[in-house]
């Protein structure tokens, strides 16, 4: 008799270990800078709806837990980036993490400003046509060329800060006093020169 409970303990304790769940562990960074993602949703999706989902923490670490053993898709999202997804399967175990899931996301696009002014004789305060105004930044930059009223626009200018300056034939090249903020989809208005001989 005591030998059937055995066994009988033993085939159930078995059958627990055999239905028991895992989970799923990475990081989430950014393709770009390598730095980590916060709340970054990561999903993993299994067969028949199965799955489960986590939020990064402020190291760009999740853990998904509870999942049935079996093959994932793990996917991640954030506001600031484009969707990104773990490149193959993800094989989940019974009652062990499967570990080393990272993926690095892409940051999105902003929608790129502008920066308008005038560029001005500062002896008559007559406008220059043809000056060259150039805008350069750690993200990269932009130039334009001023019309008959002085005027210029540097367009397609990401986000960030850049250093402004002007230039035209028969002037000394002046640059603006200070870094120019350009914002997303804003237009940065009367960043100004006058020129001088």
């Amino acid at each position: 008799m005591k030998k059937l409970l055995s066994l009988i303990v033993l085939l159930a304790a078995g059958w627990a270990f055999a239905g028991g769940t895992g989970s799923i562990v990475g990081t989430i960074t950014d393709a770009a800078s390598g730095n980590p993602v916060p709340n970054a949703l990561v999903t993993a999706q299994g067969r028949n709806n199965s799955g489960g989902q986590a939020y990064t923490d402020e190291r760009g670490h999740y853990l998904i837990e509870n999942l049935e053993p079996g093959q994932y898709r793990v996917r991640a999202e954030h506001r600031h980036y484009e969707p990104g997804a773990y490149g193959s399967p993800v094989r989940v175990m019974a009652n062990q993490p499967t570990t080393g899931v990272h993926i690095r996301l892409r940051p999105k696009q902003q929608e790129p400003g502008v920066i308008t002014g005038r560029v001005t004789d500062r002896a008559t305060g007559e406008p220059i046509s043809g000056a060259a105004v150039v805008a350069r930044g750690p993200s990269g930059g932009g130039r334009a060329t001023t019309n008959r009223n002085g005027e210029y626009a540097i367009q397609g200018l990401q986000p960030g800060r850049y250093q402004v300056a002007a230039a035209a034939k028969r002037y000394l090249r002046e640059q603006y006093p200070e870094p120019v903020t350009v914002q997303a989809g804003q237009v940065t208005p009367d960043i100004d020169f006058q020129l001088s001989h």
